[in-house]
């Protein structure tokens, strides 16, 4: 069963074994916390049945943000195993859940060769970190790329915008030019006296 987890690929059939054999098994019911966010626990919680929800709290607004579902074949809690540091989110059962729960110190006290099985643990650990970031760092690039793709964009709609008002206020101004000309004394005049040139050479015919 232990050989599914990601976080155990690469070590031997005997190391895997020996974590199984130092895993503490706990089940919890549907709405039970598994972990609180700041809890000062180190356990990996090794997921092998149900699903559990993964919550941060937003002291701003004084509520929580569910922000991720793991499943049976997941794991958690790998941070704190490597160095001891606060819980950074809880983590609540969506229904019946079963979870193994590995400690350091019973690992220690438990397993052959404990010493080199934590190494092999944060190896792994850290080449799970860092390959998560490598994933934030490419979704963050792709998101950041389609967002200036959709600037530019906007932009150029702007541009064809204002291309197309200037156009309607030059006609807008043609049109007024034209009347102003059209409505003035000096045109006014000018027509009257085309009208009677015109009416006289008629007369002459």
């Amino acid at each position: 069963m232990f050989k599914t987890f990601q976080l155990l690929k690469g070590l031997s059939a005997q190391h895997i074994e020996a974590i199984e054999q130092s895993c503490t098994i706990r089940r919890y019911t549907s709405g039970e916390f598994l972990v609180h966010e700041g809890d000062l626990t180190s356990d990996i919680y090794f997921l092998t049945a149900g699903d559990v929800l993964l919550s941060k709290a937003m002291p701003e607004t004084n509520s929580h943000v569910d922000f991720k579902e793991m499943s049976a074949g997941q794991t958690f809690g790998e941070m704190a195993f490597m160095d001891g540091s606060p819980r950074s989110c809880s983590v609540k059962a969506i229904g019946e859940v079963e979870a193994y729960c590995l400690s350091k110190q019973a690992l220690l006290e438990r397993a052959d060769e404990a010493d080199d099985i934590v190494e092999q643990l944060q190896i792994m650990i850290q080449y799970q970190v860092n390959e998560y970031l490598r994933h934030l760092s490419d979704r963050h690039t792709a998101t950041l790329y389609k967002r200036i793709q959709e600037l530019e964009a906007e932009e150029e709609k702007l541009k064809k915008q204002v291309r197309e008002l200037k156009i309607e206020i030059d006609e807008a101004k043609f049109r007024k030019d034209v009347n102003k000309i059209v409505d003035s004394d000096f045109f006014q005049d000018l027509t009257e006296k085309a009208q009677a040139l015109r009416q006289n050479n008629q007369a002459r015919r």
